[in-house]
């Protein structure tokens, strides 16, 4: 552009600021306790395109067994046409042995599920359990239309 708001394609006129509440989704609670001791969440939205940030501490406890780990409840739905979303998580306090370890996130409508950097699921066993479990993720993503 030229500097000045003059074209109506040129108008940011789609610029949102907000918090959720994150939750974490087990998909198998069996034997599972899951106590919140913080769920965080902030979001801003320019256009299609969303840019969170989730703090979430937990104490985890019970039996895990491999399988699929998410975060649910985000702001917008995640348009799966655009590919994998960008994001950056860490994991700390956990006994498993992937605590402290990054991962990537894959979409599905308004979650975002725990991958290996393979694009492999099943990390619930893998991160563990522990007191005071903390979860710190960037990530950004397109919505859908």
């Amino acid at each position: 552009g030229d500097g000045f708001a003059t074209a109506g394609s040129e108008l940011l006129d789609d610029y949102e600021e907000g918090t959720f509440t994150p939750t974490l989704d087990y998909q198998n609670t069996s034997g599972l306790t899951l106590n919140y001791d913080d769920q965080t969440g902030h979001y801003t939205k320019i256009g299609r395109m969303v840019h969170l940030y989730i703090s979430l501490q937990a104490d985890i406890s019970g039996s895990l067994v491999a399988d699929n780990l998410s975060f649910s409840s985000l702001p917008y739905s995640i348009a799966t046409s655009q590919g994998s979303v960008g994001s950056l998580v860490n994991i700390g306090n956990a006994s498993g042995s992937g605590t402290d370890k990054n991962y990537t996130l894959q979409p599905s409508g308004t979650r975002l599920f725990f991958s290996n950097s393979q694009g492999n699921g099943n990390m619930a066993a893998i991160i563990g359990t522990g007191t005071n479990v903390l979860f710190q993720v960037g990530a950004w993503y397109f919505v859908t239309t």
